[in-house]
């Protein structure tokens, strides 16, 4: 095919694409996608769910984090709360508007230095009584515990995935959420437990 001397560029049917314009589409259409994937996290999933557990009977205070696969909840409990049973509803709730994400509970208490230090003492002992599966040792170590520390009121609870450990002395509490599987020992002494 002959012309007067033009070709055409790009042939038959080719758009010049100028690169601004998609790019800019471009970046519109991601921000959408994720601005609407965050929306959704906190007014569809994390609200509703944060929103439930501060219901629960014993709750002060609840935060959220989601990651991809993983909700960790941090929880703080009033010094009255029944710790196995708050556990239980909020995993109760929580798995039920997770989609299908693991969930982690983490139970933050500021306990006094007094409260601080029964627990350090009977660490080593209840550690011991876990790792050798001697659960019934537990409740005696509550009982030498409160005759050691008069006015200290230790409670220990335990369903088939943890043992749940309440100190309570001068209006402070202390709760521990302890799993029966796997020697944490280090994660119980230094901070929470998940």
């Amino acid at each position: 095919m002959r012309t007067n001397g033009t070709q055409k560029k790009g042939g038959y049917g080719s758009v010049n694409v100028r690169p601004l314009p998609v790019l800019l589409a471009f970046l519109v259409t991601a921000g959408l996608l994720f601005g609407g994937y965050f929306v959704y996290q906190a007014y569809a999933v994390q609200q509703p769910m944060e929103s439930g557990i501060a219901g629960v009977e014993g709750v002060s205070a609840v935060s959220l984090e989601t990651e991809r696969g993983l909700v960790t909840i941090r929880l703080r409990l009033r010094p009255e709360a029944d710790l196995m049973r708050v556990y239980r509803q909020v995993e109760t709730l929580a798995a039920g508007r997770a989609g299908g994400r693991n969930i982690a509970v983490v139970v933050e208490t500021e306990a006094g230095g007094d409260l601080e230090a029964v627990w350090q003492e009977m660490l080593f002992d209840l550690a011991e009584a876990m790792e050798n599966r001697r659960y019934g040792d537990i409740p005696g170590l509550m009982e030498a515990a409160e005759r050691r520390h008069p006015g200290l009121s230790a409670e220990a609870a335990m369903d088939e995935s943890r043992v749940y450990v309440t100190l309570r002395l001068d209006g402070a509490a202390m709760h521990k959420a302890l799993p029966l599987a796997g020697g944490r020992l280090e994660a119980w002494a230094n901070g929470p437990v998940r």
